[in-house]
């Protein structure tokens, strides 16, 4: 018996947050896979000294975007597809670069902080080829009906206010 298990993990800021490291446990357990997955808290300040390979480049995944790319192509291909993103963090920028990666015609990023929304909006318009707009978040939230796929990437939901609903107007999706 080997005694010595894979580590895998994550670095985030805060990490405490984070209920990756259940999912990929519960996961490994089910694949009887003998890995572990560790969240390390690591402020922004000292990523450039925790993540370093022999060559002093940065290495690593972000499995927010791929991850969830691969969810929705379970379903349908990403491209051609109309997106609303509900949020601007970290996981909505991760999903938002898939997406138009993956050749969605258009992202649309609601989101309630003016300037992180129009941010996310400008970077995937001027990056790609994908059309990118910001939609200020007020209220409930009303989607065009011309939208193909609806993804919360907020926090609501999410520890501690697990109970916490989104104010969206369905009738209008």
């Amino acid at each position: 018996m080997n005694f010595l298990p894979q580590i895998v993990g994550s670095f985030a800021d805060p990490a405490s947050e984070n209920p990756t490291v259940e999912m990929v446990e519960a996961a490994f357990r089910h694949h009887g896979l003998h890995w572990r997955y560790l969240n390390c808290e690591v402020p922004a300040d000292r990523l450039a000294i925790e993540v370093r390979d022999g060559d002093g480049r940065f290495i690593g995944e972000n499995t927010d975007g791929k991850g969830f790319l691969r969810s929705l192509q379970e379903v349908t291909p990403a491209a051609g597809k109309r997106v609303a993103i509900l949020g601007a963090g970290g996981a909505a920028r991760a999903i938002a670069v898939e997406l138009a990666l993956a050749r969605a015609a258009e992202v649309t990023i609601v989101n309630r902080t003016r300037e992180r929304g129009e941010e996310l909006a400008q970077h995937i318009g001027h990056h790609t080829a994908t059309s990118a707009r910001f939609k200020h978040w007020q209220g409930a939230c009303r989607l065009p009906d011309s939208v193909d796929v609806v993804i919360n990437a907020t926090s609501i939901g999410l520890f501690p206010d697990v109970d916490a609903e989104l104010p969206l107007e369905l009738d209008s999706l």
